[in-house]
């Protein structure tokens, strides 16, 4: 009953203010953002060559033709809740790629289990906006060789032999496809715990060459 009474004060204060200049409850994103939410109320004087659209509370303000107004997204949208972009180069050691081979409209994948080799992996994660759905879009890219190499190279008809796969997981089109591989792969070990990899692929699902030239760091493994 307060907030009413409390409200319809506001509202005959309002109606008994002959402009905005004299209206001392006016709105704007530093001044009785509250007031926001009620009808007729007036927005404050901005300048709209210089004020630029704010989000306060989850309601958008914007100063147009220099009175401020309120906009239900907006100013906001760039607020929404994000998880933001991850990328990460690493391998593992004592590792083994298995590849699973596409079936039942399922896209080919693969997993990485125990055994004696490493197994590099690039990892692309984009950034997500909650409220949009289907927005999400992972790129995987794995990759084995012997434990017992200190430096490689793979090029073109000698990728056949390496065990490698790219996966895009997202909302849309990823065609298999049994063309060769394009392109060269080579690392050197750095340390045992550091590997520089340069990979220059071309891969059978798209006519863009992927180009990564980083240092991949050891995996942590979890108990």
């Amino acid at each position: 009953m307060r907030n009413v009474l409390k409200l319809a004060c506001i509202l005959l204060i309002l109606s008994s203010c002959s402009s905005e200049d004299d209206n001392p409850l006016c709105f704007s994103p530093t001044r009785n953002v509250e007031l926001a939410a009620v009808v007729d109320a007036m927005g404050c004087e901005c300048d709209s060559s210089k004020d630029k659209s704010v989000c306060v509370d989850g309601v958008g303000f914007v100063c147009e033709e220099n009175e401020w107004i309120t906009v239900e997204d907006g100013p906001c949208f760039s607020v929404f809740k994000k998880i933001e972009e991850k990328v990460s180069f690493q391998f593992f050691e004592n590792s083994n790629l298995n590849i699973v081979p596409a079936e039942n409209n399922i896209p080919k994948f693969s997993t990485i289990e125990s055994g004696e080799n490493l197994v590099f992996e690039y990892r692309f994660e984009s950034e997500d906006v909650l409220e949009i759905a289907d927005d999400e879009f992972v790129e995987v890219i794995r990759f084995e060789i012997d434990s017992d190499l200190n430096t490689f190279s793979f090029a073109d008809n000698e990728l056949g032999d390496l065990k490698i796969i790219q996966r895009k997981i997202c909302f849309c089109a990823f065609e298999e496809s049994t063309d060769a591989l394009i392109g060269s792969i080579k690392g050197n070990k750095i340390s045992a715990n550091e590997w520089d990899i340069q990979l220059n692929i071309t891969f059978p699902s798209s006519t863009v060459e992927k180009v990564i030239d980083k240092v991949f760091i050891k995996a942590i493994k979890n108990n």
